[in-house]
């Protein structure tokens, strides 16, 4: 990839590649923001900068697997984003920003923070392409306000951005750079986003493993399970009975009562009976089939995600989660972050659960 392929580009790419602190890249999809980042990173590196990536686009990930940020180092030149190795992850659980804009914002900061602690001088923080809606608008507000980037790089055909930047026309701290995509920039369809996908995920699982992990050893994350006191046996009857599905596991806190069944509600009207038996209001359901192969975290004491996993069994009764992963307990897992997404360890993407469900 030579900057000469992209005149467009080339003179704020050359000005940037003298930036101190965080250049944040904007744009709507294929807008050619990984190319720029590429071409950034290079031509500072090649001016002798210490040169770190931060990869946000949790749904078309090129440092680590999809669902993540990653962190990656510039060593030499690449070709591709793809080509750096993974310095250091955080899970976010998802392939979209709904439902887990506040683990996306953490994780990005987060890994903006590693790379300044390793020594960057320049950090390149590639978003995702989805930049319309007042949703996503406030993401990426407070993505600027978290990381204060001293240049934003905004890549737009028709203004995409306008409604994020404008806010920002005053901000002393800031400089913004307007670029239109360049004509070397091809569009990908939506077919091959999804199978690029796919593809990240069965590489992020090929010859992985299963583990079994006690879940009050290994306390859980972003979910209620292994958060109350489980129900004894004669009120998981009484619930399966008023509900008109089979309870397999319950469990409660003062304020909130969790239950995992084979189906949905079947009787409706069991729920005001549930409610008025164990006086609460707060009550999640979920079918055991929003946690056949969830996409999980493995972090280590410091919350730091040692890489994904799929959850292929849990045995209530035993209290213990079988996980396929690459991580090893011998890597001290500490923590399972539980995501929103159901993936297969073919990479195959099953759907995504609600947020309160899990």
């Amino acid at each position: 990839m030579n900057i000469a392929d992209y005149p467009e580009w080339a003179e704020h790419i050359i000005e940037l590649s003298n930036a101190q602190g965080i250049v944040l890249i904007m744009g709507p999809v294929d807008a050619g923001k990984s190319t720029f980042t590429t071409l950034l990173a290079n031509t500072a590196f090649s001016a002798g900068r210490s040169v770190a990536v931060v990869d946000s686009d949790v749904g078309q990930s090129d440092i680590g697997p999809p669902g993540c940020v990653g962190l990656g180092k510039l060593t030499g030149e690449i070709r591709t984003l793809g080509d750096l190795e993974v310095d250091a992850l955080a899970f976010v659980g998802s392939t979209s920003p709904n439902g887990v804009m506040i683990e996306l914002l953490s994780g990005t900061n987060s890994m903006a923070a590693r790379a300044k602690s390793h020594g960057a001088d320049l950090i390149i923080v590639d978003t995702s392409g989805v930049v319309s809606g007042t949703a996503f608008q406030r993401l990426k507000s407070a993505k600027i306000d978290l990381l204060v980037p001293v240049h934003i790089v905004a890549i737009e055909r028709h203004a995409e951005c306008e409604h994020i930047l404008r806010p920002l026309k005053h901000h002393a701290g800031i400089s913004i750079h307007r670029l239109t995509p360049a004509t070397a920039i091809t569009t990908k369809s939506g077919v091959l986003r999804q199978q690029r996908r796919t593809m990240k995920f069965s590489k992020a699982f090929r010859d992985a493993i299963t583990h079994t992990f006690d879940w009050d050893r290994t306390p859980f994350l972003s979910t209620w399970l292994g958060t109350g006191e489980p129900l004894p046996p004669h009120e998981l009857q009484f619930l399966s009975k008023a509900l008109g599905t089979k309870c397999l596991h319950a469990e409660k806190t003062p304020k909130h009562l969790g239950i995992v069944s084979t189906t949905e509600v079947q009787h409706e009207k069991g729920w005001v009976e549930v409610q008025e038996q164990f006086r609460m209001r707060n009550i999640t359901l979920s079918p055991i089939t929003r946690y056949e192969h969830l996409l999980v975290g493995l972090s280590d004491v410091n919350g730091h995600c040692l890489g994904i996993g799929s959850i292929e069994k849990i045995d209530f009764r035993s209290r213990i989660l079988e996980v396929i992963t690459h991580v090893t307990p011998a890597m001290a897992i500490a923590n399972i972050h539980f995501g929103l997404i159901r993936v297969r360890p073919d990479g195959m993407q099953l759907g995504v659960n609600p947020t309160s469900s899990v």
